[in-house]
Formats: C-alpha cells, sequence, structure tokens
C-alpha cells in the first residue's frame, strides 16, 4: 500500500515507497513501529526504546545507532506528528551549524557511527488512546545543495 506524506506548510503531498516496518517495542499499553523512508540509505538503522511505554511521568532508556551517508555539519531536522487525520504537532530544528554545536553528532564524517544512548522522561505529554503517526526527517546542506540524511516513519499505537 503506498504511503503519502506532507511535506512543509503548504500541503505538499509526496509518495514514498513503501518499506519494511521494524517493530521498536510492544506493551500492554504501548506499541510502536518504524520503517525508513529513505529508498537511499543502505546503512542499517538500529533504534531502542526501554521500557515500552508513553505515559506521562514515565521514564526510558533510549538508545539510537546509525551510519550517515553525508557529513553532518550543517544539519536540520523535521518532524510531524498526526493523530486522527490532523497534524497536531510540526517542529523544525536546527540542530547543527558547524560552530558550537550542542549535539554529540554535529560534526560527523559520512561513514561514521553514530551513537546516542540517554534517559528521558514524558513530564509533559499525554497520549490519548489511538493511532499516532510521525515522519522525521533529517536534512544536511552545504553550498550547493539540501540532501535527504535519514527519513522515518513511526506509528505510535496508544492501547486503552
Amino acid at each position: 500500500m503506498p504511503e503519502f506524506i506532507e511535506v512543509g506548510e503548504e500541503m505538499t503531498l509526496m509518495y514514498t515507497k513503501a518499506s519494511k516496518n521494524y517493530l521498536l517495542c510492544e506493551s500492554s499499553g504501548t506499541e510502536i513501529w518504524y520503517s525508513v523512508c529513505d529508498n537511499v540509505n543502505k546503512h542499517p538503522l538500529t533504534v531502542n526504546i526501554d521500557p515500552c511505554n508513553l505515559s506521562r511521568g514515565s521514564k526510558y532508556n533510549f538508545s539510537f545507532s546509525w551510519i550517515p551517508r553525508y557529513d553532518l555539519i550543517n544539519v536540520h531536522g523535521i518532524v510531524d506528528v498526526w493523530y486522527k487525520s490532523i497534524k497536531v504537532s510540526g517542529n523544525r530544528y536546527i540542530m547543527c551549524t558547524g560552530t558550537d554545536d550542542e549535539y554529540q553528532f554535529c560534526g560527523s564524517l559520512k561513514g561514521e557511527t553514530i551513537r546516542i544512548d540517554t534517559e528521558q522522561r514524558f513530564t509533559k505529554l499525554k497520549f490519548e488512546p489511538g493511532t499516532y503517526i510521525a515522519f522525521g526527517q533529517i536534512m544536511t546542506a552545504d553550498e550547493e545543495d539540501e540532501k535527504v540524511a535519514l527519513c522515518v516513519n513511526m506509528t505510535v499505537v496508544i492501547k486503552n
């Protein structure tokens, strides 16, 4: 089944080739699936969340490992979240500018393994039961053009 993703504020729809869905985690209250929508990315992506609990106040460990195919010098990210066909969140992040960058992966070169391990706590978020669709994209830019470094679709099911 084809997937469509909204890109930008203008409601532009972009067709993405269906890719394999991976079960990230499952518990009695939460189920999270992801797929890589960047069909050019040949390097493995490893993601882990433990415990699989997205309730307010819960603490979880998140780990992420990836080998980028571009240098990560000037990087920005996009995260859009949909619930019941309504865009409930759309965030744009400037992640790396080449100077005084906050993220540890900034400055990583093509082919280097990036690994992020962090402990997080859900303090402000409260998820209503249902299915959430998230689209995340990491873009790199140089003097000539902008390239998709990573594209991920996530499906989060919050059970009753």
